[in-house]
């Protein structure tokens, strides 16, 4: 090995170093919680988003309150915690995977009650992905990659992307929409989500199949949820 190349692995040596410093608190907060859930699924991705003014979420204020009319008919919407049926999709959920070329990652789904009869299900989905150290080492090797661009694009991978999602019943599964992505354009190689399913899956737990763009990295993916706290 000639000096160039131990200066090299010197350097990335000291930069692995230094990424582990700087990540590692929200390494372990991001891989504690995975670890509450372990790896359930694969490809067939911190908290969860606020809803902002004007989306399903808040609908559920005087004008979508039970007993008031939020379609304007004067019908009072339905309150799907009143239908079993209905109600097991309520709630937050939340578990982890791997996913090609986007590391190990950590999804999360709230379902409330939209109290509107088009859509009487609102959901807000999260999904946070942190690349491999092989990935890393993988990029830095090929010259693709410095210690400080690793820092930098390790940074930006972990910021979760979100949706905002009003869905209906079809079957037995919730069908969503997305009418907001937040966060996509933050990262380097965002994956905006365009619609979500959700079907009944054992005890506690939903199956969630997700679309994105079908290009490149963005396959979307299949996962299965635990309700939180169980």
């Amino acid at each position: 090995m000639d000096t160039t190349q131990k200066q090299r692995g010197s350097m990335w040596a000291l930069g692995l170093v230094v990424v582990g410093i700087y990540f590692a608190p929200s390494l372990l907060r991001f891989f504690a919680a995975a670890a509450l859930h372990p790896l359930q699924g694969s490809s067939a991705k911190a908290g969860l988003a606020k809803s902002p003014p004007g989306s399903p979420a808040s609908n559920t204020g005087a004008a979508g309150a039970p007993g008031s009319s939020a379609n304007g008919t004067g019908e009072t919407p339905p309150v799907l915690a009143d239908d079993p049926a209905l109600a097991k999709f309520l709630g937050k959920w939340e578990g982890s995977m791997a996913l090609p070329s986007r590391g190990t990652c950590f999804f999360k789904l709230e379902v409330k009650d939209n109290h509107d009869r088009e859509h009487p299900f609102a959901g807000y989905s999260s999904l946070s992905c942190a690349p491999t150290m092989f990935e890393l080492l993988d990029k830095g090797e090929s010259g693709k990659q410095t210690p400080a661009g690793m820092i930098d694009y390790m940074a930006k991978q972990m910021n979760p992307t979100s949706a905002i999602l009003a869905g209906a019943r079809s079957g037995d599964s919730v069908q969503f929409e997305v009418q907001m992505n937040v966060g996509v354009k933050e990262l380097r190689h965002g994956c905006g989500m365009s619609s979500l399913s959700i079907a009944p899956f054992g005890t506690n737990q939903v199956a969630v199949d997700w679309k994105e763009s079908q290009q490149g990295l963005c396959q979307g993916g299949q996962i299965v949820l635990r309700k939180e706290g169980t």
